[in-house]
């Protein structure tokens, strides 16, 4: 005969909770589970006229590598969605507004780290003519227009670091965006 154990499971406990970043545990049968929760994240592709995606040279003091090179990002603001959240950091990071954004993929994230990623490409780009400032404080030290397999080479040889973002490079080649 098999005796099955009964397995408790406590309720999940927050350990820390701040604007960005949420860290909670969870205690099942003897094992502590931790679990961080990012808010969501729009990364946006704009691509102009001549289909160069835009990135952003950004100095950023509080990270360890001081100046960084990425797509357009943002995190969701509570109360915002992914369009509204894709239209206000374009317009903050680039001085940008797009006549057309479309979502192209929305991935889920489980597990030890939860958060939801919206890959968005923006088309039919005009200059800002109200721009508003970032509110993150970054510098923005140049506007970069690459090709895609420029930007993909870029990543794959560490000059643009391999991060979640990146992989919508390789969304956007499979796509044939």
């Amino acid at each position: 005969m098999t005796v099955k154990k009964l397995v408790t499971m406590k309720a999940e406990k927050t350990i820390y909770k701040g604007t960005y970043l949420k860290l909670t545990e969870r205690v099942i049968g003897d094992q502590v589970f931790e679990t961080a929760h990012l808010r969501g994240a729009v990364i946006v592709f704009a691509k102009n006229s001549d289909g160069k995606f835009l990135f952003i040279k950004e100095q950023r003091p509080h990270e360890n590598q001081k100046v960084r090179l990425k797509p357009v990002t943002g995190f969701i603001d509570d109360g915002d969605d992914w369009l509204t959240t894709a239209k206000k950091e374009l317009r903050e990071e680039a001085c940008l507004i797009a006549q057309n954004l479309e979502l192209i993929r929305h991935i889920p994230v489980s597990g030890s780290i939860v958060t939801d990623k919206y890959f968005v490409i923006a088309t039919d780009l005009t200059p800002d003519p109200e721009p508003i400032s970032n509110p993150d404080g970054d510098v923005i030290e140049e506007l970069i227009y690459l090709d895609l397999e420029q930007a993909i080479a870029m990543t794959i040889t560490n000059e643009m670091p391999l991060v979640f973002d990146s992989l919508g490079l390789f969304l956007l080649k499979e796509l044939k965006l």
